[in-house]
Order: C-alpha cells, then sequence, then structure tokens
C-alpha cells in the first residue's frame, strides 16, 4: 500500500537553512577537482581505424609534458630534435617488419638447422636460465612436466610432442636463448625447430587458445607464449593474448579458492593456485606499462596467496615449500599496482583520488616494502653476498631481491609522479618531486651496484639482468632526473651521475636485441643535451633565488593574497573582463626563463616584458594567446599596453597558465597527429574555507577541451 504524501513516515523536506549547511560542509570536505591528473594518449596515425592509445599510467602523460616544458622555453630546441613520446613496449609503434611480414630473431650464430636432435642434458642445459631466473618468480609450470618433455623429445623428436607441450617448449628454449645474449653464449647451437622464428610465428602458435575449450594445461601454455612476448618487451601483442587468457581462466574458475572444491585435490589446487597468481602478475604488468584497463578486478577474486590459505586447510606444497615465498611477494605488488592505477590514472570522470584513499594506497606499499625488507636484506648480512647466489635463509637468489627492491622504487614514483601534474606552488608537488627524485636515484645506484657486483668478461654478468620491468624503470628514473634538474630542484651534476648510470643499465640490457633499450638511450640522450642547454643559459641570464623567494614570500604571508584576486561563485578566477586575475603559473615559468630580472605581478605573478634579453617577437609568440588586459592589470603591469596580437585560430580562446608545468601558453611543440595545444587554467577553491581545511587542494587541472589527442584516463 502506498503512503500518503502527508503521512508521518513520508520524508520531511530539509529546511533552506540545513541545505545552506550542508552545501558550505561539502565544499570545505570535498575538492572543487582531483588534486592530480594525468590523461592519456590517442595517438593519430592517419588512418582513424588503425589509431593508437597509449594510458597516463605508462608515464606517457609525463614524458609529453616533459618535453612540452623544454620545448616551450626555446623553440630552436624542438625544432633540432624530433621529440620521442613512445613508452617502453609499444611494439605496435616500433616493430620494423621485413617484406615478408616478419623478423628473425635469432642470428646464424645461435640457431642450426640440426637432424640428429639434441640430447636430454642438452635441453636441460639450454633451459637452466628459465628455470633459474624466469621460473622461481612466475611458477606456472610444473617441473615434473617439463622433464617429461624434454625425455619425449630427446628420444623422439618434436614431433611426438601435442601442441600443447611443443608450444610450452618452444617458449622455454626462446627465452633461454633470448637471455644468454646478457650472461655467456651457449657452446651448441640450439635447433631451429626448438625456438621460434619470429614475434609473428609466437603469435600464431598460441591460437589454439581460441579453437579449443580451456583447460589448465592449454592456459600454461598460452601463458607461456605470453611470457615470451613479454620478455620481448612485445607488450601490445601480449596484452592481446593477455585478455585471451584472462577469459580462459574465469571460464575455468581459477579466479575463484580451489580449497573451496571439495573435489580438486591438494596437486591440483597449489596448481590452480600458481597458474592464477602468474597470470594475475603478468596482466598488472601489462596494465601499467601500457596505461589500459584493468582485466582482473580485485572484488572478483577470492584466490588466497601462496602459503597464506584462509579458506581451508592450507596444503604441504604451498606451506613447506619457500620458493613459493616470491609468487606470494610478486602477487601482493601486483594488487598494489592495480590500487595505483584505479587511485591516479583511471578514467578522470571515475576517478576518487582522494587524499584518504591516497593514505591507504601508501599504507599498503609501505607494508609490502616492510614484508619483503628481511628477504632483500638477507643477502646483505651475509660475509660475502657476492660469492653466493642464493641466500640459505630466505631462498631467494640475488638477482629476485633486485627485482623485488626496483619493484618498490617502481611503484614509489607510479604513485607520486602525477602529484607533478598539480601547482608547483604547492608543498604536494615538491613533496612529490623530493620523493620520484629518492626513487629514480636509489633505481640508478642499485642497478648499478649490481652491474659491478655481477660483472664478467666481455661486458657480461654471472647473474644478468632479464626482468622486463628494467627498462621502464631505467627510462623513467632518467626524465625524472633530467627533469627534477631542469626545475631546479636537484644539482644538474648528480643528476647528470645518475643518468649516466641508467644508460650504463640500458647499453647493457640492450644486449637483448629488443629494440627498446636503444629507443630510450636516444631518448635520454636529447633529453639531457636540451635540459643541459636551456640550464646553461638560465644560469648566465639571472639567478632564481629572483623569483622564487618573492613566490615564498607571498604564499608565507598566510593568504593575504587571495585578496588582490577575484572569484566568481563556483570558485574558477574571473577572466579579465571581470577582474584581476592571479597566474600563478608565470612565476614558476620565469624561474628558468633567458631573460633579465622580471617585473612582478602582485604577489606572484611574473611576466618577461619587451625589451629584456627575449626578442620581441618571441615574446609576442609567447603573449599571443592571452586576452587583452583588463584596467586592474594595467595599472599594475606598465607594459600591458604593448600592442599583442589576437590569438590564433588553432588554439583555444581560453586564457590560463600551464598547470603543473607553470609556463606559459606559448608555441606547442610538433607531435603525433594534430598541432598540440595544451591548455591549463587555475583551479582555486570552492570557498575560503577550502584554504584553510583543504591546502593540498591549490591545483590547476588540465583542460582537455583545448588538446584532442589526449584523453582521459
Amino acid at each position: 500500500m502506498s503512503i500518503p504524501e502527508n503521512s508521518a513516515e513520508s520524508t520531511p523536506e530539509p529546511s533552506p537553512f540545513a541545505a545552506s549547511a550542508a552545501s558550505r560542509k561539502r565544499k570545505r570536505s570535498s575538492p572543487a577537482g582531483p588534486t592530480t591528473r594525468e590523461y592519456g594518449f590517442m595517438r593519430d596515425t592517419g588512418e582513424h581505424d588503425t589509431a593508437r592509445f597509449v594510458g597516463s599510467s605508462s608515464g606517457i602523460h609525463f614524458i609529453r609534458n616533459v618535453h612540452m616544458r623544454i620545448a616551450r622555453k626555446n623553440a630552436q630546441t624542438s625544432s633540432a630534435r624530433p621529440l620521442r613520446e613512445m613508452v617502453p613496449g609499444e611494439d605496435d609503434q616500433l616493430r620494423q617488419r621485413d617484406a615478408q611480414g616478419s623478423t628473425s630473431l635469432w642470428t646464424e650464430s645461435e640457431v642450426a638447422d640440426s637432424e640428429k636432435g639434441a640430447s636430454f642434458d642438452q635441453l636441460v642445459h639450454w633451459s637452466k636460465s628459465y628455470f633459474e631466473t624466469w621460473h622461481p618468480i612466475l611458477p606456472f609450470l610444473h617441473g615434473p612436466d617439463v622433464l617429461r618433455i624434454f625425455e619425449a623429445v630427446s628420444e623422439s623428436g618434436l614431433s611426438s610432442l601435442d601442441r600443447y607441450d611443443g608450444v610450452i617448449l618452444r617458449s622455454i628454449f626462446s627465452i633461454s636463448l633470448a637471455d644468454s645474449r646478457q650472461s655467456a653464449p651457449f657452446q651448441d647451437k640450439i635447433p631451429r625447430e626448438l625456438v621460434y622464428k619470429s614475434v609473428d610465428h609466437a603469435v600464431m602458435c598460441s591460437q589454439f587458445a581460441l579453437q579449443q575449450p580451456a583447460s589448465i594445461r592449454a592456459t600454461q601454455a598460452a601463458l607461456s607464449v605470453q611470457l615470451f612476448l613479454i620478455s620481448f618487451l612485445c607488450l601490445n601483442a601480449a596484452s592481446r593474448l593477455g585478455g585471451l587468457l584472462v577469459k580462459m581462466a574465469f571460464h575455468l574458475g581459477l579466479h575463484r579458492c580451489p580449497t573451496r572444491y571439495p573435489f580438486f585435490t591438494a596437486e591440483e589446487a597449489a596448481r590452480r593456485r600458481r597458474v592464477f597468481w602468474c597470470l594475475y602478475c603478468c596482466e598488472r604488468f601489462l596494465s601499467q606499462s601500457l596505461g589500459l584497463p584493468l582485466d582482473i578486478r580485485d572484488d572478483d577474486v577470492d584466490v588466497c596467496y601462496p602459503g597464506e590459505e584462509h579458506h581451508g586447510v592450507s596444503t604441504a606444497s604451498d606451506d613447506g615449500d619457500q620458493r613459493l615465498r616470491l609468487l606470494a611477494y610478486m602477487s601482493k605488488h601486483a594488487r598494489i599496482r592495480g590500487l595505483i592505477l584505479e587511485l591516479r590514472n583511471k578514467s578522470i570522470p571515475v576517478r576518487h583520488d582522494t587524499p584518504e584513499r591516497s593514505i591507504a594506497v601508501q599504507t599498503e606499499l609501505a607494508k609490502w616494502a616492510n614484508e619483503i625488507q628481511d628477504t632483500v636484506e638477507a643477502g646483505d648480512t651475509m660475509d660475502d653476498p657476492d660469492s653466493a647466489s642464493i641466500s640459505l635463509s630466505s631462498h631467494i637468489s640475488s638477482g629476485h631481491r633486485l627485482i623485488l627492491l626496483l619493484s618498490k622504487y617502481e611503484s614509489t614514483i607510479s604513485l607520486n609522479r602525477p602529484m607533478m601534474a598539480s601547482d608547483p606552488s604547492t608543498p604536494h608537488w615538491g613533496a612529490a618531486m623530493q620523493s620520484c627524485i629518492s626513487a629514480a636515484k636509489s633505481i640508478c645506484i642499485t642497478m648499478k651496484r649490481h652491474l659491478h657486483q655481477h660483472q664478467a668478461e666481455g661486458n657480461r654478468l654471472t647473474v644478468p639482468m632479464l626482468w622486463p620491468a628494467y627498462i621502464w624503470a631505467a627510462w623513467i628514473s632518467a626524465f625524472v632526473l633530467a627533469f627534477a634538474a631542469f626545475e631546479q630542484q636537484m644539482p644538474m651534476e648528480s643528476a647528470l651521475r645518475h643518468i649516466e648510470s641508467s644508460k650504463e643499465v640500458l647499453r647493457h640490457l640492450a644486449a637483448r636485441n629488443t629494440s627498446w633499450p636503444e629507443y630510450c638511450l636516444s631518448a635520454i640522450d636529447e633529453l639531457t643535451s636540451a635540459v643541459e642547454e636551456l640550464s646553461q643559459t638560465s644560469r648566465e641570464s639571472f639567478p632564481r633565488s629572483t623569483v622564487y623567494s618573492a613566490v615564498l614570500e607571498s604564499h608565507g604571508t598566510g593568504r593575504a593574497s587571495r585578496s588582490q584576486t577575484a572569484h566568481g561563485e563556483d570558485g574558477q578566477v574571473d577572466t579579465p573582463t571581470t577582474g584581476s586575475t592571479v597566474d600563478r603559473g608565470h612565476a614558476h615559468a620565469a624561474m628558468s626563463r633567458p631573460t633579465a630580472p622580471p617585473v612582478v605581478i602582485s604577489s606572484v605573478g611574473a611576466h618577461n616584458p619587451p625589451g629584456s634579453s627575449l626578442d620581441q617577437d618571441a615574446y609576442y609568440r609567447r603573449r599571443s594567446d592571452r586576452a587583452p588586459a583588463s584596467s586592474n592589470r594595467a595599472s599594475s603591469y606598465p607594459h600591458a599596453q604593448q600592442p599583442i596580437p589576437p590569438p590564433r585560430p588553432s588554439w583555444p580562446s581560453t586564457l590560463g597558465p600551464m598547470d603543473g608545468l607553470g609556463v606559459d601558453n606559448i608555441d606547442a611543440a610538433p607531435g603525433d597527429g594534430a598541432q598540440e595545444s595544451m591548455m591549463w587554467y587555475d583551479q582555486l577553491f570552492d570557498s575560503s574555507f577550502g584554504v584553510v581545511d583543504n591546502p593540498f587542494l591549490a591545483t590547476a587541472p588540465f583542460d582537455a577541451s583545448g588538446e584532442t589527442n589526449w584523453f582521459p584516463g
């Protein structure tokens, strides 16, 4: 029965006073916009049916911002050097094909057309790298089953194997053969039939995943192909195969804890759990590397970590085997990687980047770092850590400890890097910058120390660095340090020293012949050259402290300077037609601009007037997109009466300084597709209470409406 409108049980209408109070409360407690904004990028390939998207978690937003920041500082730099705006693993962008549509992976000194086959001992020797490096961290294969495959091949040849075993065998030997390029080459050539001829050959061998019903063996075989693609940093191809793998896992119910179902034996439950967590780790790695949405959501998964069974009696194989601790560590880190993606890089309309969620993710990362600390430092407590590759107390090798340690630093950069897209005048920008600097320096120092400790003859390592995330870590660290030096957040000499360490690591990783280390080296060289040139020019012009002290003084005198700005009811800064505007980005831009001491506007902004060391044409190019100054602005800026050309048609007419980069709207750097014209605007506070309650909200989100290639998320 319906309730009458005047019934006592009907909801009373709130009073206007209550609504006003609730509105004021919301304005005090909720931010006017996300405190961090990184955007993905849609590549215009010229053919709309082949457009490519790369998400912000890959680092593309940060890399493009660094390029544009430098290009806007020196137009000659942007025209003299091409912008390298790809992230490691975008094989769809970088793969080179011959006339036949494929490229051979091996040289004649590595493979041979052998008719006599291979012995069991040879097969074990050739697969040693896989089982020492890859299998402990991703143990989705069953060791006794692989030995059975080796026996069958040594006795009857490759033709005696079924489709699944043949794929697993080729994946193992292809990965091991590529690993030998960084350690010691094989004395005997591997038969050509035991390895994949090309990346396309590997993808073609995985077609059974579409043709046959899902099974554990089929999932293991497809996962071995995906791991091969990941090891060669063919991440687009690995991601496409990964989507199929996730559906196969769902069909098999691998996302449900097997101990909840009594018909699974202890061995079957252990194998299902290992296969799922290996697939989960690969999925999280690919999602972060390419900036793609998550395929597996944590709220759909109830599988317990190895050795941490909560749904039933723990299996002896899991609890007694300490070798699975590494898989448990990596699975927990993969979950944290997903939390960071959901916090910082999800699509803008549904992104909830709140301080509470940020602290929660930081807590999870710190908890994981504390959990692995004893394991990572186990080798340092030994009398001679260089002489032993495996710590008896942890059952984790020194190479795997390096993976765990760099995973912590890598996640620190991923978590804090988006804050560098916020307002540089806020303490949160500086805190994020210093956190990224510390993590980047730690990555460079740790990787260089590993190189020197395990250096062998011929620039080879006794403990090679094979994990694919090493390239991304070295690449992003170099960009973070170069940008920090450009922003004068660290000494240039220190940044160049650590960048050289990252380049040394990349030169070693280039021995795998995946093309990506060479690409990253070229991008780093171009960036550091441009930063050195501009920094030298900036030092010769005027010291940064001239403007920086004025900015600090204005922010240290409380919020009185806010009275010099006029705000509308929605919290936006008024346009010049309705009141004066505080361009907080100008002071930051002037800190490194090659010009004479600037004229300071009010207590925050700073401009370079005509007649300074910056030539007139360059100045008007920088000012061409600003609307005419108002009367209030003209009274405090004597050069405002100079004629300013109208905005260019290809640029939006919105007035606003660059957000996280703190630069003016000047000529865009060349990029893919249409002309890049990133417009940024100030987003201050909903009310004066927000300044006191939430000082971290002083950010200026990027206005994506002026950049058609940027994409939320």
